[in-house]
């Protein structure tokens, strides 16, 4: 007889699906609560040399013995994320590490988790830490300065003072500590302008609770008054539904006083802040609300009560960083992006000398460019693609450490900061795959290697003087999840990784990953398609991937022409062509798949979300005879009908037009020709052909991509006589990414029941 727990979920699996899916449910739960790294952060060093010894005796009815343990005193605190299916959040914790001197593994101490935590910023020495909690009556945050050992001071915002702290990754990727130690500088939501209105007054005055006239609640008392919504403000889009611009504010550790930044540009969002090395002023960036050529691009970078404007001939200047030595401000710049419209092109990496001449127009140095093309050799480096530079990018004085797209794979990229040379990092003789940088400091870094076969690993190097960048020797700081016996996981490694590279008929290189769940076998094939479409799917852990995989799919995962990590003229060769050039990449990488026997062309599904919904749509259309089934999230499915609603309209036209001609032709109104091009281009104008089952996935609260865009496509479908079973599946309080952990666990849960109903 099964306890209550079982029954329980036994009985909502029946109710989902009928046919009963407790393995696969099973299997992706463990595949989705694996943690993830995001962050470290690696405190100074005592002395190189400073160790810790620990004696160990034996118990004196054994043999005796005595033990001298070392230890390098090498505070590391690494920040873990972990899906809480149950409470349907990110459960966010730290991890203290003690690294040993020479050999063995790093001893680990208690995870701390840091719940209800909005921010957690540890101060330059590790003396402090900020922590900011959300607040409550009346207070919008609360913040709290921790020493080593206990609390120091908690103080309460009230909600007049500012509204929530910004910690996006955009506009703030946490606080900045001045270089004393006495002013911590950080993005909150600005105050209201103006208290709505309290309405209900006339109600109580005009009833007594005996009066037959007047609205009355049910028991006959007045109605109680309300708070007015006020005029509506804009935003910006999605993820910031109904925050307000992002402002600059100093908590002073002397007085303990929180004050907002004056001299700010008017009618801008401010963000990024960052002490100088005197700690005098404050380097900030600004984002204009109505910005000349597209209103959501960066704008300008400014310093503060006095705001001057640093970067004067550039259109995009981001995410300030000072040098050790306190004489040279690093950032980036997405200026291709800017000029071109395409989101997400190749950035640029600048210096400026600090501080700047006073009666001189600051000249930035360019440090590392634009990447047109790096060429036949795949290991070229391609440019950098990120949206900022790490919190603390500095190894040292000569190297600033970068997250970016190679290829098919995420990298660290080693910047010299003297001749802007750039050096690949991972090893993948050692660690295969995809990395990421969580912290560096004094010579050390700390990283995350993953595969798509592999959990997440952390590891560590020490750059010593003078050393060659290219010969780190890499260790394990924190081995990736271990599973118990009998679990799932421990079949992870039995999935087989390749990489194919294939060329475009424009001499555009491109490449796809495949990920063999039956290596030896002609298996159903799954082509998974990735969004953007300026983006890419790195070659790392991916649970919904490594999923799929494990249910016995071999997956051809493209990165079609215009991802991210193959150079700018990638970028710019998909703009004007979509529908057509990415729809001809996929093709071709899942006819090589199918010709070198590894998939079943008579059984392929094809699954993409965004743009990679896009591209589903387009393949169902234009290649009815190749697919069973497909998956689509958060689709965008009639491009003329999401220009009219989309908070990134822009998208639009360059996307359909090309970069050139979409930026002359963006508008708030698109004309008839815009309105042809857009259906033209879109999946809506292959609807009549499509055969293949579809299932959706929408996010209620998508502003991307809105729902409506899908549903009507469903409902030209479904119109045609003989069509094709579809079905949409809505989760009311997801966005477009669609990754609340309930929401992706039930959504990747119902993808293997209908790729089981449909692929045989």
């Amino acid at each position: 007889m099964a306890d209550a727990s079982t029954a329980t979920a036994n009985s909502a699996s029946r109710r989902v699906h009928p046919e009963g899916m407790d393995q696969e449910a099973g299997l992706l739960a463990q595949l989705a609560e694996v943690p993830l790294a995001s962050k470290a952060w690696i405190r100074p060093l005592q002395g190189n040399d400073a160790l810790i010894s620990v004696r160990s005796l034996s118990h004196p009815q054994f043999k005796s013995h005595l033990a001298l343990i070392k230890f390098v005193i090498l505070p590391v605190q690494v920040q873990y994320s972990q899906r809480n299916l149950a409470a349907n959040a990110q459960r966010k914790y730290t991890v203290p590490y003690m690294f040993p001197a020479s050999s063995g593994e790093a001893v680990p101490g208690f995870p701390m988790e840091l719940k209800d935590v909005l921010l957690f910023s540890p101060s330059p020495s590790g003396k402090r830490t900020l922590v900011v909690r959300a607040g409550k009556e009346g207070t919008s945050v609360v913040l709290e300065i921790w020493g080593s050992q206990s609390l120091i001071r908690e103080l309460h915002v009230p909600t007049k003072v500012h509204g929530s702290v910004f910690n996006d990754g955009w506009f703030s990727a946490g606080a900045s500590w001045d270089p004393q130690e006495q002013r911590i500088a950080y993005v909150a939501e600005a105050p209201a302008d103006v208290e709505t209105p309290e309405w209900g007054g006339i109600f109580e005055a005009a009833t007594d609770g005996n009066s037959s006239e007047g609205p009355k609640e049910e028991k006959g008392a007045a109605p109680k008054s309300w708070r007015g919504l006020g005029e509506w403000q804009e935003d910006w889009g999605e993820l910031y539904t109904g925050k307000k611009a992002p402002a600059l504010f100093v908590l002073d550790l002397g007085s303990w006083k929180v004050q907002g930044l004056k001299g700010t540009p008017p009618e801008s969002s401010v963000g990024q802040p960052v002490w100088s090395p005197t700690g005098e002023d404050l380097v900030y960036v600004a984002w204009p609300h109505r910005a000349p050529n597209l209103p959501t691009l960066p704008g300008r970078l400014g310093i503060a009560e006095e705001t001057r404007k640093l970067t004067p001939g550039l259109v995009s200047a981001l995410s300030p960083r000072f040098c050790p030595e306190g004489k040279t401000l690093l950032f980036m710049s997405h200026e291709a992006a800017a000029t071109t419209g395409t989101h997400a092109a190749t950035a640029a990496l600048h210096t400026l000398n600090w501080p700047p001449s006073g009666g001189k127009e600051p000249a930035p140095k360019l440090l590392t460019g634009v990447v047109q093309s790096p060429g036949s050799d795949t290991a070229a480096f391609p440019g950098i693609y990120a949206t900022s530079l790490p919190e603390q990018p500095f190894l040292d004085g000569r190297f600033a450490l970068v997250n970016t797209q190679w290829g098919n794979r995420s990298e660290i990229a080693a910047v010299d900061l003297s001749s802007g040379d750039v050096t690949a990092l991972s090893q993948q003789e050692c660690w295969p795959g995809s990395w990421a940088l969580l912290g560096c400091h004094a010579g050390w870094i700390v990283a995350s290697a993953s595969a798509p076969n592999r959990v997440p690993d952390i590891i560590v190097a020490k750059l010593g003087p003078g050393q060659d960048i290219s010969a780190l020797t890499w260790r394990q700081l924190a081995l990736g999840q271990q599973p118990p016996a009998g679990s799932p996981l421990l079949s992870l490694g039995s999935l087989q990784v390749h990489k194919r590279e294939f060329t475009g008929t424009d001499g555009v290189a491109f490449d796809a990953t495949l990920i063999l769940g039956r290596p030896q076998e002609k298996a159903p094939g799954i082509l998974f398609l990735h969004g953007g479409p300026h983006t890419a799917y790195p070659a790392g852990y991916m649970h919904s991937l490594a999923f799929l995989a494990s249910l016995g799919y071999n997956l051809v995962v493209p990165n079609y022409r215009g991802s991210t990590g193959y150079g700018e003229d990638s970028i710019q060769s998909l703009p004007g062509y979509i529908g057509t050039n990415d729809i001809a990449d996929c093709m071709t990488a899942l006819d090589a798949a199918v010709s070198e026997g590894l998939v079943d062309g008579g059984r392929v599904a094809v699954i993409g979300g965004s743009h990679g919904g896009f591209l589903t749509g387009n393949l169902v259309g234009q290649h009815p005879e190749r697919f069973r089934c497909g998956v689509l999230r958060n689709p965008v499915m009639d491009i003329s009908l999401m220009v009219q609603l989309s908070d990134i309209p822009d998208w639009c036209y360059v996307e359909a037009w090309g970069s050139k001609d979409g930026l002359k032709r963006a508008a708030v109104k698109p004309t008839a020709e815009d309105i042809e091009r857009f259906r033209q281009v879109s999946p809506i104008a292959h609807v009549d052909k499509v055969t293949a089952p579809l299932l959706f996935m929408l996010g209620a609260k998508d502003r991307r991509v809105p729902l409506v865009d899908a549903q009507q496509y469903v409902k030209a479908l479904r119109a045609r006589e003989g069509a094709p079973d579809a079905r949409i599946w809505v989760f009311p309080e997801d966005t477009h990414s669609l990754d609340k952990p309930q929401t992706d666990y039930e959504q990747w849960l119902n993808v293997a029941w209908w790729l089981k109903q449909h692929m045989g």
